[in-house]
């Protein structure tokens, strides 16, 4: 330290005179001093703490970025998340593919007679009600031909299985009709008829025929022509008449032929033969006439029947 008088040095920091001049040392600018270079000091440190905070940061983030557990974790959380997103994408797929495919199939009837799968969506709010009710006759079918066993002239014949299918798919509010005809042929008279099947109204003017005895659908033409009727009492009815006109047509035609050999005959023998001969000619006449009386008959009846079904 230096006087501030003469300037000489002061040896003794804790002197309070100057020994060359006398003058009083002034402590204040010792202490000014002094706190001067506290500061300073201080200062220095806090920057020295500063730098030393910093660096370990930076180790600690290279340290960090340097660590394999971390990345191992990072991994492990990525391929979680791409296993859930692409499992919830195949779900989503396979959920479309079974709206679109889903369903049970139908076997139907083509025509020309070529058979095809219908699919039935299980989406039955966008079917329109035609839709709804075709799918509707095609389970109602299916399932009666699953439990029941098609044997001609039988306990299950047609006849009996479609009063039957007709009364099931009345059931469920859809207008239906019974047809008789013969599938094998077209523009079948009544002596052909042979067959017994379902019409199904699934929408105005709009009828689907179903054929009982093998359990489908048909869109055929010869399904579409010959003889309806509104309800199994009008078939049975009209199978009751039609049975009793069959037999008296039988009957006339088989009796018809008769008197024509009794004619044949008359007519080839002399005239003492055709003596003996012309009384009974004359009641096989008589015969044939009532026979065909009846014949005409029943086949009034049964047009009576085939007219208003």
């Amino acid at each position: 330290m230096y006087c501030h008088n003469c300037g000489s040095e002061i040896d003794d920091n804790d002197a309070a005179f100057c020994s060359k001049c006398g003058t009083k040392i002034k402590k204040i600018e010792k202490e000014i001093l002094s706190s001067t270079l506290d500061v300073k000091n201080e200062e220095s440190r806090k920057d020295e703490s500063y730098i030393e905070l910093d660096t370990a940061n930076q180790n600690n983030t290279s340290i960090k970025k340097e660590n394999p557990d971390s990345w191992v974790f990072i991994k492990i959380c990525a391929y979680i998340i791409c296993a859930v997103v692409i499992s919830s994408l195949f779900i989503g797929l396979y959920n479309i593919g079974s709206d679109f495919y889903g369903g049970e199939g139908a076997f139907v009837q083509g025509e020309g007679g070529e058979g095809f799968v219908a699919s039935n969506s299980d989406i039955t709010h966008s079917l329109t009600q035609e839709q709804k009710n075709t799918q509707i006759c095609e389970e109602i079918v299916q399932n009666y031909y699953e439990t029941h066993t098609y044997v001609s002239d039988d306990v299950f014949d047609c006849d009996n299985m479609a009063m039957d299918v007709w009364n099931l798919v009345e059931s469920k509010g859809i207008n239906a009709e019974i047809a008789v005809g013969n599938v094998d042929m077209k523009d079948a008279n009544l002596e052909d008829i042979n067959h017994a099947w379902v019409i199904a109204e699934v929408s105005p003017q709009n009828w689907v025929a179903i054929e009982c005895t093998s359990g489908y659908l048909t869109y055929d033409d010869v399904y579409y022509s010959g003889w309806f009727f509104d309800n199994p009492k009008n078939y049975q009815s009209f199978l009751n008449v039609y049975t009793t006109w069959e037999y008296k047509y039988q009957e006339y035609e088989n009796y018809r032929l008769y008197y024509n050999e009794l004619v044949e005959q008359f007519n080839e023998a002399d005239a003492y033969e055709q003596a003996s001969l012309r009384s009974g000619l004359e009641i096989a006449r008589e015969n044939l006439h009532q026979k065909e009386r009846d014949f005409l008959q029943a086949k009034t009846e049964l047009n009576a029947l085939l007219e208003y079904g």
